[in-house]
């Protein structure tokens, strides 16, 4: 099965199924992978709010800041306050955390 492949089949499954490998992708600089997935995921499980959360951490390490805004505000809409407090303390986040108020 073709890497693409499989992604579309763990994206299915659970949130969680995408989540971690996509954590781990990361974990291996291989960011544009772990984001793919997470994309994925994001089309089986739009209410998720840790989905978007992990895509808004994906997109800061890539430097694709207006990206990683739009996502994180997503995880908020969903998360609510929890999001916004999480956010604030992850160092993957800190190029947003002068605009997290704003979100």
């Amino acid at each position: 099965m073709r890497e693409p492949d499989k992604m579309r089949v763990m994206a299915q499954v659970t949130p969680n199924s995408c989540q971690f490998p996509a954590s781990s992708l990361g974990d291996l600089n291989r960011l544009h992978e772990a984001r793919d997935m997470l994309r994925l995921a994001m089309e089986k499980f739009p209410s998720d709010e840790i989905i978007p959360y992990d895509l808004a951490c994906v997109c800061c390490a890539l430097g694709r800041l207006a990206e990683a805004h739009e996502w994180l505000r997503r995880a908020m809409d969903v998360g609510g306050k929890e999001i916004r407090l999480r956010a604030l303390g992850d160092p993957d986040l800190e190029p947003l955390w002068n605009e997290i108020g704003e979100i």
